[in-house]
C-alpha cells in the first residue's frame, strides 16, 4: 500500500522515538508501505530539517544522510506530479501533498496537517493520523 507522509509526521517520528509518528518511520523502513515522494516534498522535508530548532537531530551532514538513506530505500516510489491541484486555500503548500499523492498513486496521507485532516478523503486517498495509519498497518498483517 502506497502513502504520503506529511513533513509534521516524518520530523515527529525522527524527535520521539516512542510516538506514533516514529512507528510511521519503522514501517516505511522495514517495507510495512510504500511511501511516496515528489521531489517538491523531497525539497520541504529538507528545508525544514534544516532548521536550527533540530540541530539535537545532529549536524546538518547527519541529518541530510538520514534522509537520503530513506529516499535510498528500493520501495520508495519518486512521484512526478503533472496534475497542479488547488482544493486547500487555506495553507495552499498543502495542495502539493495532493499532488504528490495522485501522481504516486497512494491510497493514503498520512499528516497531523488539519487542513489536510478536514479533507477526510480527495479522490481515492484517505487522510489519516499517525495513529490511524498504524492501526491500518497492524490489520493489514
Amino acid at each position: 500500500m502506497r502513502a504520503v507522509i506529511d513533513t509534521s509526521v516524518l520530523i515527529s517520528g525522527m524527535l520521539s522515538n516512542k510516538s506514533y509518528p516514529a512507528r510511521v518511520l519503522d514501517g516505511w523502513n522495514f517495507h510495512k508501505f510504500e511511501p511516496v515522494v515528489s521531489p517538491d516534498l523531497a525539497r520541504e522535508y529538507a528545508v525544514v530539517l534544516t532548521r536550527k530548532r533540530f540541530d539535537r537531530l545532529g549536524s546538518f551532514e547527519k541529518r541530510a544522510e538520514v534522509l537520503q538513506r530513506l529516499f535510498d530505500l528500493p520501495w520508495v516510489t519518486m512521484a512526478y506530479p503533472q496534475e497542479k491541484i488547488d482544493v486547500i486555500t487555506a495553507d495552499r503548500k498543502d495542495n502539493m501533498i495532493l499532488e504528490c499523492a495522485v501522481a504516486g498513486k497512494a491510497r493514503y496521507i498520512v499528516t497531523g496537517d488539519n487542513h489536510l485532516l478536514d479533507l477526510s478523503m480527495f479522490r481515492d486517498i484517505e487522510m489519516v493520523n499517525a495513529q490511524r495509519f498504524i492501526e491500518i498497518l497492524s490489520s493489514a498483517g
